[in-house]
């Protein structure tokens, strides 16, 4: 299976837990391309998490944009006032190939929940008619333990059924 891993980070987290993503996909014999959205201008924590709560579609560096390659999609985002960074919606919004195409997606979140977040990813990406096939988020507030990992391997099992 060749998946896509692409994800928005600004303080680390969500990167890290690509990383153990795409590594988990890698070690199962699947072709990982792993890959981050930039945006053309990084704005302040506060400036981010506002245009976030209102849905603003940053500009962004290229990205894999031309998804029709890949078997699967991860898309991964911090949390932000309960809504995907701008980036994300950025990349969301320039994507091809996206049609019938499977899709996760997973967010890191500092205390509380990540599901109205990965509910409004769901909504973007099936208004583009992707298939979302699974959400996974984590409290990046807590250690990177062993827990945290054996969850990331359960979620990739699940997405290579």
């Amino acid at each position: 299976m060749k998946v896509l891993v692409i994800y928005y980070s600004q303080s680390g987290k969500t990167k890290r837990l690509a990383e153990e993503i795409a590594k988990n996909f890698k070690v199962a014999g699947n072709e990982v391309e792993l890959a981050s959205i930039e945006p053309v201008k990084e704005k302040d924590y506060t400036t981010n998490v506002r245009e976030a709560r209102e849905g603003v579609e940053a500009k962004i560096k290229p990205a894999v944009a031309d998804v029709s390659g890949y078997d699967l999609i991860c898309v991964g985002t911090p949390v932000w006032s309960s809504s995907p960074a701008t980036s994300v919606n950025g990349y969301i919004a320039s994507i091809t190939g996206i049609k019938g195409k499977k899709v996760a997606c997973f967010a890191t979140c500092g205390g509380g929940s990540a599901g109205s977040t990965l509910e409004k990813l769901r909504t973007k990406l099936e208004g583009k008619e992707a298939i979302v096939v699974d959400t996974f988020g984590i409290d990046s507030t807590r250690p990177f333990s062993e827990d945290v990992r054996q969850s990331v391997k359960d979620f990739v099992r699940k997405l290579m059924v």
